[in-house]
Protein backbone atom coordinates (compact mmCIF):
# COMPACT_ATOMS: atom_id res chain seq x y z
CA UNK A 1 0.00 0.00 0.00
CA UNK A 2 3.21 2.51 0.69
CA UNK A 3 4.37 1.70 -2.48
CA UNK A 4 0.88 2.46 -4.15
CA UNK A 5 1.16 5.43 -2.46
CA UNK A 6 4.62 6.66 -3.45
CA UNK A 7 3.66 5.87 -7.42
CA UNK A 8 0.69 7.69 -7.28
CA UNK A 9 2.81 10.92 -5.29
CA UNK A 10 5.33 10.76 -7.81
CA UNK A 11 3.35 9.75 -10.67
CA UNK A 12 0.10 11.00 -10.01
CA UNK A 13 -1.31 7.47 -11.54
CA UNK A 14 -1.06 4.17 -10.56
CA UNK A 15 -0.84 0.93 -12.97
CA UNK A 16 -3.65 -1.08 -13.30
CA UNK A 17 -1.42 -4.42 -12.55
CA UNK A 18 0.54 -2.81 -9.22
CA UNK A 19 -2.92 -1.90 -7.47
CA UNK A 20 -5.05 -4.97 -8.47
CA UNK A 21 -1.93 -6.68 -6.75
CA UNK A 22 -1.94 -4.54 -4.12
CA UNK A 23 -5.53 -4.86 -3.48
CA UNK A 24 -5.60 -8.59 -4.04
CA UNK A 25 -2.75 -8.76 -1.13
CA UNK A 26 -4.33 -6.50 1.03
CA UNK A 27 -7.95 -8.12 1.45
CA UNK A 28 -6.18 -11.58 1.83
CA UNK A 29 -3.44 -10.06 4.46
CA UNK A 30 -6.85 -8.21 6.26
CA UNK A 31 -8.84 -11.71 6.55
CA UNK A 32 -5.87 -13.44 7.59
CA UNK A 33 -5.67 -10.51 10.72
CA UNK A 34 -9.16 -10.58 11.16
CA UNK A 35 -9.56 -14.19 11.45
CA UNK A 36 -6.60 -15.00 13.01
CA UNK A 37 -6.01 -17.57 10.88
CA UNK A 38 -3.39 -18.18 8.10
CA UNK A 39 -5.61 -20.16 5.36
CA UNK A 40 -6.46 -17.09 3.55
CA UNK A 41 -2.36 -16.60 3.06
CA UNK A 42 -2.57 -20.06 1.28
CA UNK A 43 -5.05 -20.22 -1.04
CA UNK A 44 -4.17 -16.59 -2.05
CA UNK A 45 -2.19 -17.68 -4.75
CA UNK A 46 -4.70 -20.33 -5.98
CA UNK A 47 -7.69 -17.40 -6.14
CA UNK A 48 -5.32 -15.04 -7.87
CA UNK A 49 -4.72 -17.77 -10.89
CA UNK A 50 -7.98 -19.01 -11.24
CA UNK A 51 -8.94 -15.33 -11.21
CA UNK A 52 -6.80 -15.00 -14.14
CA UNK A 53 -8.02 -18.22 -15.93
CA UNK A 54 -11.61 -17.17 -15.67
CA UNK A 55 -10.87 -13.93 -17.10
CA UNK A 56 -9.03 -15.15 -19.83
CA UNK A 57 -11.44 -17.01 -20.74
CA UNK A 58 -14.39 -14.31 -20.28
CA UNK A 59 -12.06 -12.60 -23.33
CA UNK A 60 -11.89 -15.28 -25.10
CA UNK A 61 -15.96 -15.41 -25.97
CA UNK A 62 -16.63 -11.83 -25.06
CA UNK A 63 -14.05 -10.05 -26.76
CA UNK A 64 -13.16 -9.89 -30.49
CA UNK A 65 -9.42 -10.54 -29.55
CA UNK A 66 -8.08 -12.58 -26.71
CA UNK A 67 -6.74 -10.50 -23.61
CA UNK A 68 -3.52 -10.94 -23.86
CA UNK A 69 -3.27 -9.59 -27.44
CA UNK A 70 -4.01 -6.36 -26.09
CA UNK A 71 -1.99 -6.44 -23.25
CA UNK A 72 1.11 -8.11 -25.21
CA UNK A 73 0.63 -6.81 -28.81
CA UNK A 74 3.51 -4.45 -28.84
CA UNK A 75 5.71 -6.89 -27.42
CA UNK A 76 5.08 -10.30 -29.32
CA UNK A 77 3.81 -10.16 -32.99
CA UNK A 78 1.46 -13.13 -33.56
CA UNK A 79 -0.73 -14.59 -36.22
CA UNK A 80 -4.03 -14.10 -35.38
CA UNK A 81 -4.09 -18.27 -34.92
CA UNK A 82 -0.98 -17.55 -32.75
CA UNK A 83 -2.91 -15.31 -30.32
CA UNK A 84 -5.57 -17.79 -29.62
CA UNK A 85 -2.63 -20.04 -28.79
CA UNK A 86 -0.73 -17.92 -26.51
CA UNK A 87 -4.10 -17.36 -25.00
CA UNK A 88 -5.63 -20.79 -24.25
CA UNK A 89 -1.60 -21.64 -23.08
CA UNK A 90 -2.31 -19.30 -20.78
CA UNK A 91 -5.73 -20.31 -19.31
CA UNK A 92 -4.58 -23.95 -18.90
CA UNK A 93 -1.05 -22.93 -17.22
CA UNK A 94 -3.22 -20.24 -14.38
CA UNK A 95 -5.51 -23.21 -14.12
CA UNK A 96 -2.38 -25.82 -13.73
CA UNK A 97 -0.74 -23.32 -11.26
CA UNK A 98 -3.99 -22.32 -9.37
CA UNK A 99 -4.47 -26.25 -8.20
CA UNK A 100 -0.93 -26.57 -7.71
CA UNK A 101 -0.68 -23.74 -5.46
CA UNK A 102 -3.80 -25.30 -3.53
CA UNK A 103 -2.33 -28.47 -2.84
CA UNK A 104 1.30 -26.94 -2.30
CA UNK A 105 -0.28 -24.34 -0.07
CA UNK A 106 -1.77 -27.23 2.19
CA UNK A 107 1.28 -30.12 2.18
CA UNK A 108 2.56 -29.01 6.07
CA UNK A 109 5.66 -31.11 5.33
CA UNK A 110 6.93 -29.42 2.41
CA UNK A 111 9.25 -26.80 3.59
CA UNK A 112 9.30 -23.14 2.18
CA UNK A 113 12.64 -23.03 -0.15
CA UNK A 114 11.30 -26.78 -1.35
CA UNK A 115 7.95 -24.68 -2.33
CA UNK A 116 10.02 -21.77 -3.79
CA UNK A 117 12.16 -23.51 -6.13
CA UNK A 118 9.26 -25.84 -7.80
CA UNK A 119 6.97 -23.02 -8.33
CA UNK A 120 9.85 -21.15 -9.76
CA UNK A 121 10.53 -24.50 -12.04
CA UNK A 122 6.75 -25.03 -12.78
CA UNK A 123 6.72 -21.44 -14.61
CA UNK A 124 9.57 -21.52 -16.02
CA UNK A 125 8.82 -24.90 -17.66
CA UNK A 126 5.39 -23.66 -18.66
CA UNK A 127 6.12 -20.18 -19.94
CA UNK A 128 8.95 -22.04 -22.11
CA UNK A 129 6.81 -24.28 -23.17
CA UNK A 130 4.43 -21.81 -24.16
CA UNK A 131 6.92 -19.92 -26.21
CA UNK A 132 8.32 -23.22 -27.97
CA UNK A 133 4.19 -23.76 -29.38
CA UNK A 134 3.74 -20.40 -30.69
CA UNK A 135 7.25 -19.45 -32.23
CA UNK A 136 6.05 -21.15 -35.38
CA UNK A 137 3.10 -17.94 -35.38
CA UNK A 138 5.48 -15.44 -34.93
CA UNK A 139 5.04 -12.76 -38.14
CA UNK A 140 7.98 -12.62 -40.11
Amino acid sequence: IVSLAIIYLLEKKVAFMPLASGTIIAFFGGLTLYFDNPVFIYIKPTVVNLLFAFVLIFGKFFSKEPLLKKLFKNSFKLLDEGWKKFNDRWILFFFFLGFFFFAESFSFLISINSIAFSRLIVLASISFGTLILVVPFFRK
